[in-house]
């Protein structure tokens, strides 16, 4: 058991643009509490204490870039990926943030935290602008949820930074920000993504053939990609193979996916929004996917290759390339692609195993363990 004085307590903060951010905050929360449960964590999303015209315009103009104006992301990406302290849209940020969000930083102080852990980059902006204004701020710590880091992440004022892999850190070394402050830890997952799961047995547990290819075909948490149309292409084309398909929040998806099922009955389960993903990709010999940074953070913990779909322009790109490199991933452009990519990995024997192979070899299943055990050591023993 931890000798961690039980008054200390840690304050993690997120925001609900998107499900990786959460996703990445609900991990450490959990590492914390199995292996430090003496410590009091509190878990904030941003997005709660903000006013109602601040949250329209980060969560539904987000999702509304990603579907249909993807190049307008594409020049907001670019043009903010600069220094932050020369940037000219800096001083618009801040002019939002002081406007809109004065809850959130009076909430944040307030709690008085021996340390704060922020998964995104807009609440890291916020300490930042606290502390160099003279403010009263806690050690905090920023963990960087993609595999590239964008500058709206290095704000230099805060203490330590965690990222996914060395090629991050040489970036983040090359901005000045100390070597000391930097960690190289991987993208945190939640613990049960560093356990172990026998996959025939997890296929049998959900009524799939152990001796037949297993393929998860995700739309993210937001159900905004058409895998309905994907998983009837697939099913066509190659005989034998199981799906799994997620809808995540979109209903009208998942009645759909419903539908497909009963055209190819015992060889698709429709999955709507849940929070054990771990049970599904377990049962997976392959992820089709978007790369978002925790959703292949996951797939790698458990050894899971994928097949790369419709990147978000920035990040999701940079995502993409990191998976290619290493050989975990291919990369798919359309339907077309996704069929032609899965074949050419089930029709050559040796390749699949190759690429679960890479997976497991950059995946790093205990990396919200290592934040939170680092964390502890330099701050709360």
């Amino acid at each position: 058991m931890s000798s961690v004085e039980p008054s200390k307590h840690v304050l993690i903060v997120s925001a609900s643009t998107g499900g990786g951010h959460m996703r990445a905050a609900e991990g450490i929360e959990k590492c914390f509490k199995d292996r430090y449960p003496h410590i009091n964590v509190i878990n904030i999303d941003m997005m709660q204490y903000v006013t109602w015209l601040f949250r329209k315009l980060y969560v539904d103009f987000y999702l509304d870039m990603m579907m249909r104006r993807r190049m307008l992301f594409e020049i907001l990406y670019d043009v903010s990926d600069r220094d932050p302290y020369t940037d000219p849209l800096r001083s618009i940020r801040l002019w939002l943030q002081r406007l809109n969000a004065r809850t959130a930083r009076r909430k944040f102080l307030e709690l008085k935290p021996d340390h704060v852990i922020l998964t995104h980059f807009t609440p890291a902006e916020m300490f930042d602008r606290a502390r160099r204004a003279g403010l009263k701020v806690p050690p905090v710590s920023v963990v960087v949820t993609d595999f590239d880091v964008h500058w709206m992440w290095i704000q230099r004022a805060l203490d330590e930074f965690f990222v996914a892999d060395k090629e991050a850190a040489t970036r983040l070394a090359s901005r000045n920000v100390p070597a000391d402050h930097i960690h190289v830890t991987g993208i945190p997952v939640c613990p049960v993504f560093s356990r172990a799961y026998p996959p025939e047995a997890s296929k049998t547990a959900l009524g799939l053939s152990p001796g037949t290819p297993v393929v998860l075909l995700m739309a993210g948490g937001f159900g905004v990609s058409k895998i309905d149309d994907t998983a009837r292409r697939l099913l066509s084309h190659e005989a034998g193979l199981q799906l799994i398909c997620v809808a995540g929040r979109n209903q009208k998806l998942f009645a759909s996916l419903e539908a497909v099922a009963r055209e190819f009955p015992r060889r698709l389960i429709p999955v709507s929004f849940t929070t054990e993903i771990e049970k599904y990709m377990a049962a997976s010999d392959l992820v089709i996917s978007k790369p978002g940074g925790l959703t292949t953070s996951e797939c790698l913990a458990l050894g899971k290759p994928m097949i790369l779909v419709d990147p978000i322009p920035g990040q999701e790109e940079r995502n993409a390339t990191y998976l290619l490199e290493h050989g975990a991933g291919m990369l798919a452009y359309d339907e077309i692609g996704v069929v032609y990519k899965l074949d050419k990995i089930l029709s050559q024997p040796g390749r699949l195993a190759a690429m679960q192979d890479a997976a497991r070899r950059i995946g790093r299943p205990n990396a919200g363990f290592d934040i939170v055990d680092l964390v502890v050591k330099r701050y709360l023993s």
